[in-house]
């Protein structure tokens, strides 16, 4: 059977019309993602290298501790190292830096580093849906609280507020997790003064000290610090003594400032050891 040549012709250029109706969306469906592939080790650490450790709780009585890690690519591997050391059911998600949650897709991230899986939305349904597991404990290695988004802030402090712990190097602060975080302003220095000084071996004697900052015990200030001496005996010159320092107190105008020292000896004969307290000022 034989079609005019016109028809031909007319039923052709119909089709060619046509076609680009029909193949635009394949084409579209068919686009092709060119942004670098990496294996799981660059999103989360390997325990393919074993470094000499000591097991300080392997086996540990109560079975391995469930954590998630937030840090960030360049500290993953303080994950294993402590996993070496005790028995860990451990999650890791990892920030692209300490204070960059992912890719931006800008300058340089735009021009070489752009990976499959690491920009923000990808990075975000990661984070989210690791934070759908029970943990004991949430860790932070040093990953600056505000660069989360805001939905995985969420969700962190509502595990939290169900019994979860929380420590961490956590930088970077918001109203709700100062409400669990709260600052402290006692940035104290502890010191010891024992043994040589002066060219003399002995001018300030022996002695052993320890001190901790206690924000539980106090009275009425916002903590107490305590200092505890196992061993004092006196130099050449001068005893031995170990003190808390703390500088750089914010002075207002018409402010009143209040200090206040207790103490509690034990096992000291009379006039055995000497408690100092020296408040000052300087201007500048």
């Amino acid at each position: 059977m034989r079609f005019p040549t016109r028809l031909c012709f007319n039923v052709l250029a119909s089709i060619a019309l046509a076609l680009p109706f029909f193949l635009l969306p394949t084409q579209a469906q068919a686009a092709v993602d060119h942004r670098t592939v990496y294996d799981s080790t660059f999103f989360e650490p390997t325990e393919a290298v074993v470094t000499p450790h000591i097991p300080w709780a392997k086996p540990y009585a109560k079975g391995p501790v469930r954590v998630l890690f937030i840090t960030h690519r360049n500290a993953m591997r303080e994950v294993v190292e402590l996993a070496e050391r005790m028995p860990l059911q451990y999650t890791v998600f990892a920030t692209e830096k300490p204070d960059q949650f992912a890719e931006t897709g800008v300058g340089i991230d735009n021009s070489w580093k752009a990976i499959y899986g690491n920009n923000e939305a990808e990075m975000t349904a990661d984070l989210l849906k690791k934070l759908q597991g029970d943990y004991d404990v949430i860790v932070f290695g040093n990953v600056n609280w505000n660069i989360l988004p805001i939905e995985a802030r969420y969700e962190i402090l509502k595990k939290v507020k169900a019994g979860t712990g929380l420590c961490g190097v956590i930088p970077g602060r918001d109203q709700y997790i100062e409400r669990i975080l709260p600052s402290r302003n006692l940035g104290w220095s502890f010191n010891v003064w024992s043994g040589a000084a002066n060219g003399v071996s002995d001018w300030l004697g022996q002695g052993e000290f320890q001190g901790a900052v206690d924000y539980d015990v106090k009275h009425s200030g916002e903590a107490s610090v305590r200092i505890t001496g196992t061993k004092a005996v006196r130099g050449s010159h001068e005893s031995p003594r170990a003190a808390y320092i703390q500088a750089h107190i914010p002075v207002v105008k018409n402010a009143r400032y209040q200090f206040s020292v207790w103490y509690k000896t034990a096992n000291l004969a009379d006039n055995q050891a000497r408690i100092s307290f020296y408040p000052w000022a300087m201007l500048r």
